[in-house]
């Protein structure tokens, strides 16, 4: 099952966000990034630590979804696969900080609302935006 650029909207406005994007503005270029998150790092980094947590959640599994939509759309299911991968990767590189690594999952198949929801924002921050 594919998650489809109308699911994240779907997503977002249950969780009460209205994202100011179109399909074509999110394949095009990664300006949308900043629909969700600062633009300047220091902003970036005070924004995270000051943010609703939940909301923040909502906006990274939203932003890691929007991405693997540009990386299908722009560079193949190859692209997206790998930033899947990565963020996988990534988590259990720092595993020693979290807790419950041991409960995530790596599937290719799963679409990328519930793939991602398996992460915390704590994990979240350790792969960056």
């Amino acid at each position: 099952m594919t998650t489809t650029f109308n699911n994240v909207l779907a997503f977002a406005q249950h969780n009460l966000l209205i994202l100011p994007l179109t399909f074509d503005s999110v394949v095009s270029s990664l300006d949308w990034i900043y629909h969700l998150f600062p633009a300047d790092g220091d902003q970036q980094e005070l924004y995270i630590n000051t943010e609703n947590p939940h909301i923040l959640k909502v906006k990274y599994i939203i932003y890691h979804s929007l991405i693997e939509i540009y990386f299908y759309h722009n560079q193949g299911l190859q692209s997206k696969i790998k930033h899947r991968l990565f963020v996988f990767n990534k988590v259990l590189h720092f595993k020693h900080l979290f807790y419950n690594t041991s409960i995530l999952n790596y599937s290719v198949t799963q679409n990328p609302i519930q793939f991602y929801s398996q992460f915390s924002n704590n994990m979240f921050n350790a792969v960056g935006i």
